[in-house]
């Protein structure tokens, strides 16, 4: 059986690594697709995506709908944006969508898209 070619490569970055954006769960499976099962790290890469793509949401999927109950549309924050920082990755800018309140044994929440 002949393989799937690979999607086009990233541009390299600086230090000779680079990170790669999938749009599509069609993309992801090209990538699985070419991935050569006689090479450990191809391989090891081709299952662990084999084992995640259930459960990955891609950017032409919808979003999950918030959490339901008690979670409020209006509170500290509801409406801001937001940018996460990831020690040695990059930012994120979110919105905060969803504002929990404090319970008893459990801090205050925001849920972010």
């Amino acid at each position: 059986a002949e393989r799937a070619p690979p999607p086009p490569p990233p541009p390299a970055a600086e230090g000779g690594s680079s990170w790669r954006f999938y749009r599509s769960r069609q993309e992801v499976r090209q990538l699985v697709a070419s991935l050569d099962e006689r090479g450990v790290n191809e391989r090891a890469l081709k299952r662990a995506l084999q084992a995640a793509l259930p459960q990955l949401r891609l950017a032409d999927e919808p979003a999950p709908s918030p959490p339901a109950g008690p979670w409020r549309s209006e509170g500290p924050h509801v409406g801001a944006r937001v940018v996460l920082h990831f020690a040695g990755v990059g930012e994120s800018e979110a919105r905060v969508v969803r504002y929990l309140p404090p319970s008893e044994d459990e801090p205050a929440l925001w849920h972010v898209e």
